[in-house]
């Protein structure tokens, strides 16, 4: 994630390269406005389709994008118990 310019636009990098530059190769517009946009520098999944490309500057548009939403399992992660001590040897 390079920038999210306002609640209905995402700037990206999806090169190694780019992402090192800190350069955006894709600008994602969203089908509806973030409530959350996600915070810059980090790696988002995204949905969409891409619908144009720019050959100079290197740019990918892609609309109708969506932020999936992350389900809950409803199982908690079992809690560990204390450290057991082995049987004392004689």
């Amino acid at each position: 994630m390079i920038a999210v310019p306002d609640t209905s636009t995402m700037d990206v990098a999806i090169s190694d390269d780019n992402q090192a530059a800190n350069k955006a190769d894709m600008r994602v517009t969203m089908d509806k406005p973030m409530t959350k946009p996600p915070a810059v520098g980090s790696t988002p999944d995204v949905i969409g389709v891409i619908s144009e490309y720019t050959p100079d500057p290197f740019m990918f548009t892609m609309t109708k994008g969506e932020l999936p939403v992350v389900k809950p399992t409803g199982k908690t992660p079992a809690k560990k118990g204390a450290a057991k001590k082995g049987a004392k040897k004689k």
